[in-house]
């Protein structure tokens, strides 16, 4: 969701359901949940659409739910495996601070 996105952990793990509009293929983050303070629009792609379908049901309020609450911090390391192995089967590698792997 984060490649398809642009979109930070946070972001993504406390998405609400009436920030999303798959009609229009958006979602949006209020000033309150930004990083700069700004709203954000988001344009969603097909992959995401798909992602976000396949939640329907798991939770009335948030999109992405663990045993029934939002995301938290403690499973980002699953998502940073998810994460290298997308990098790996897209031929890409991780951007260090100083060096291009």
């Amino acid at each position: 969701m984060a490649f398809n996105t642009g979109l930070r952990w946070r972001n993504i793990s406390l998405l609400e359901w009436s920030q999303v509009d798959l009609v229009r293929r958006c979602a949006w983050i209020h000033p309150d949940q930004a990083k700069g303070k700004k709203p954000i629009g988001v344009p969603l792609n097909e992959a995401a659409v798909s992602v976000i379908q396949r939640q329907f049901g798991r939770h009335e309020r948030f999109v992405f739910v663990n045993n029934g609450a939002p995301r938290k911090k403690s499973d980002f390391s699953q998502w940073r495996r998810a994460c290298a192995k997308a990098r790996g089967q897209a031929g890409m590698c991780r951007m260090a601070r100083r060096s291009m792997c």
